[in-house]
């Protein structure tokens, strides 16, 4: 997969993402447990939500009210989020 959208409504994947990837919502939340695999460059921004990880370590961590980037492991791949309307939660998958 590289890309999931939803106009209305959330999203909840779990996985490494082996390629690029682009996650947006319009009206929902977005909540990705990233495997041990997982390496990427991570790019997540709300409007108007709350953005977190948690039990994830990141590198060159970028943090602000609404946003944060930073890479997980070597950074291979680039996962952009976004949110209109939501939170984001980045989370240890198995």
């Amino acid at each position: 997969m590289s890309d999931a959208r939803s106009t209305s409504g959330g999203i909840n994947l779990t996985g490494d993402f082996a390629t690029d990837a682009q996650i947006v919502t319009v009206s929902g939340g977005v909540t990705l447990r990233l495997t041990p695999l997982a390496s990427l460059r991570i790019d997540a921004l709300s409007l108007s939500g709350d953005v977190s990880a948690s039990d994830r370590a990141l590198s060159a961590q970028q943090t602000g009210s609404r946003s944060l980037s930073g890479n997980m492991g070597g950074g291979t791949n680039t996962l952009t989020v976004r949110t209109t309307s939501g939170s984001i939660r980045l989370m240890r998958g198995s």
